[in-house]
């Protein structure tokens, strides 16, 4: 434990809050709370912190203290309208949209046309993972055109051509935008590779993973046994695939990697920073075609959002990422909710502080604020983090006139727990500004 009085961090505010990890809006009215975590991990037994809380309006603060992140918060989707708001989470507000064309992901607009609630919730999800929306208007120039990302893996281009090279990070020009856009997708996504063709029974694809493993698959005339590493060719090349994937599938907890299958194309994702490219061979070139350089984007996925000609990027392994373009016909918006990882289910997206790229690491936000907007009676919003804390002392009331000061301190003595909560409640009939930083010693 150090000695010395760490820097203060601002934990939540409108604007300026620590990598925007706490950045919210204003508490409503009488009934609203707001929970803030520092993370204490590190930092031994008996560490301190003075928690200086800043506020426009009466409330009261109650110390709790919990084994870790254990910040949630659940949004409930009944039968949202179209052009309703709601939620709106860490200050950013999300909008129902019952035409596809015009969900668009930039203005975080989530589609809500679909079957039914469940639907609705993982559009929404889906939204609320995604870092950035990036937009093409077709015809793009091929010197200047590209997306440059920069992640905690490296720096990889994925530039305008006028023939696609997925090897090389190049996608192909169009006039059409929705084709240009597909070209996109797959430039991003292209991984190593291995392509279907007429296989015959006792043809085999190998998955060399260095340092992890070898392993070989072979084709059977009629059954799948992925026990065996046997996938079925009686179908067609993409069903074929499909079996292929399979096998590959069920030995990914020892491989990491993972293979998905698009038109007889079989894909391998790396599941982690720490897993190796894997080297692909087959025992005929002619009937299983390996693709061995990847020119895509390691630990990102692209995926058409369903709004003319958008995309939005979202990480599956990398903790850091960050998107730009050049040239004059991509558009590239950051949509990123910092810290916030969001799981659907049936009619639920549940909100955890971790990164959708890096559930067991990367940023955590400081704080959920999930509220909702015009959709109220559409949209339920419960925050589940006080199951998981412990009360830690007496409630101190705080008067609206700390305003006139740079806030008001409470002293917390942690006790070696993992994490130190500071819970508010807003207790006046006005909606209430708050800012609260915290300095641990």
């Amino acid at each position: 434990m150090s000695n010395h009085p760490q820097t203060e961090v601002i934990l939540a505010a409108a604007t300026g809050s620590a990598g925007g990890l706490g950045k919210i809006a204003a508490i409503p009215a009488t009934t609203g709370k707001l929970l803030v975590r520092l993370d204490n991990l590190g930092f031994g037994r008996a560490a301190k912190i003075d928690w200086r809380v800043k506020t426009d309006q009466a409330c009261t603060v109650q110390p709790l203290r919990a084994s870790g992140v254990v910040n949630a918060a659940t949004v409930t989707l009944a039968s949202m309208a179209d052009t309703e708001t709601g939620p709106i989470i860490n200050g950013l507000t999300y909008t129902a949209e019952d035409t596809a064309t015009d969900a668009a992901a930039a203005s975080r607009k989530y589609y809500t046309g679909g079957a039914d609630d469940t639907a609705d919730a993982v559009k929404l999800a889906a939204l609320i993972n995604a870092d950035y929306a990036v937009a093409t208007a077709g015809t793009s120039v091929a010197d200047t055109d590209k997306l440059t990302f920069t992640t905690s893996e490296g720096t990889h281009v994925i530039v305008a051509a006028a023939a696609a090279d997925y090897t090389t990070g190049q996608y192909a020009l169009s006039a059409v935008v929705a084709t240009e856009l597909a070209s996109i997708v797959l430039a991003i996504n292209h991984k190593v590779n291995v392509t279907l063709a007429t296989c015959t029974a006792g043809n085999t694809v190998t998955m060399n993973v260095p340092g992890v493993g070898v392993y070989t698959y072979t084709a059977h005339a009629s059954a799948t046994t992925v026990a065996s590493r046997e996938f079925s060719i009686s179908g067609n090349d993409t069903a074929d695939a499909a079996a292929l994937v399979l096998c590959i599938n069920n030995d990914t907890a020892a491989s990491g990697i993972t293979a998905s299958n698009v038109a007889g194309v079989v894909s391998l994702a790396r599941g982690s920073a720490s897993v190796p490219t894997p080297i692909l061979t087959s025992s005929s070139d002619t009937l299983a075609a390996c693709v061995n350089t990847a020119g895509g984007v390691p630990g990102v996925i692209a995926v058409a959002s369903g709004a003319t000609g958008e995309l939005t990027i979202t990480p599956t392994w990398v903790s850091s990422l960050t998107v730009d373009e050049s040239g004059d016909q991509l558009t590239v918006t950051d949509i990123d909710v910092p810290g916030i990882y969001a799981v659907p289910a049936a009619a639920i997206v549940t909100l955890s502080c971790t990164t959708p790229g890096s559930p067991a690491g990367g940023e955590k936000a400081t704080a959920i604020q999930a509220v909702t907007g015009t959709g109220a009676g559409h949209c339920a919003i419960a925050d589940t983090t006080l199951a998981s804390c412990a009360l830690d002392g007496a409630v101190t009331t705080i008067a609206a006139t700390n305003a006139a000061y740079s806030g008001q301190l409470i002293r917390q003595t942690i006790e070696g727990w993992a994490a130190g909560y500071l819970l508010i409640s807003n207790t006046t009939g006005a909606a209430q500004t708050v800012t609260v930083a915290a300095t641990r010693y």
